[in-house]
């Protein structure tokens, strides 16, 4: 339901839908997983949006984490690391900048937060993926952010994320869970700091998910949307 509301606004706004996620609990921890079945609440959800433009072609690509419910410490230090994280690539991209530099620059960022890249009971955790690809007429196009220096009207993702696991099986019956907190803006890449060129607005979820709204806070605990 929630993914046709997107695709539905996408349609309204003279666009095409392509591969919508909204994807929730373990399934977020799984990058290419489109998601399905219920969102629970308190559970981060992933929205990941491509909306195409029906006359250029020209393709979008914008990621949000939301949640219905109340936030916990831990999800509201997940999110705002990883907002913090973007914030931080955005001041250091311009042309001229080795991409490699800002990926690594994430990555120590993100481990004096308590969130190191590494392996964990033989499964990779934290921020092992691209900071960004370039986005044009294909959804995924050269270059790998972190792989070329930089040039001058470059148009690329910025989409640092982090990506935690775990299943809660010493409790029978509890279900597991699994993060993946993502947060991804285009920019165009000037000879100063590079300029965000998406201004997005979705009436299906708010950018700042945390909110105290009263209505957020009486949400049933289990199945309170579909995917």
């Amino acid at each position: 339901m929630l993914r046709a509301e997107i695709d539905s606004a996408i349609l309204r706004a003279g666009g095409i839908p392509d591969g919508t996620i909204v994807a929730g609990g373990d399934q977020a921890c799984d990058p290419h997983e489109r998601g399905f079945g219920p969102l629970y609440a308190d559970s981060l959800i992933i929205l990941d949006v491509f909306p195409r433009d029906a006359k250029t072609g020209y393709f979008g690509d914008m990621t949000r984490t939301v949640l219905r419910g109340r936030a916990s410490e831990a999800q509201r230090k997940l999110w705002e690391t990883v907002k913090a994280g973007q914030a931080l690539a955005l001041k250091r991209i311009k042309a001229g900048v080795d991409g490699m530099t800002i990926h690594k620059a994430i990555q120590e960022f993100f481990a004096r937060r308590g969130f190191p890249t590494e392996i964990r009971k033989g499964r990779r955790v934290g921020f092992f993926h691209g900071t960004g690809h370039g986005l044009g007429l294909e959804i995924h196009e050269h270059p790998r952010l972190q792989k070329v220096t930089l040039k001058d009207r470059q148009v690329l993702t910025v989409e640092p994320g982090l990506v935690l696991s775990r299943t809660g099986r010493s409790a029978p019956g509890r279900r597991g869970f699994g993060y993946e907190n993502g947060l991804q803006n285009s920019v165009a890449v000037s000879q100063a700091v590079g300029n965000l060129i998406e201004r997005v607005v979705l009436s299906v979820a708010s950018e700042v998910p945390f909110g105290d709204q009263p209505s957020m806070q009486s949400a049933a605990r289990e199945a309170d949307f579909l995917a």
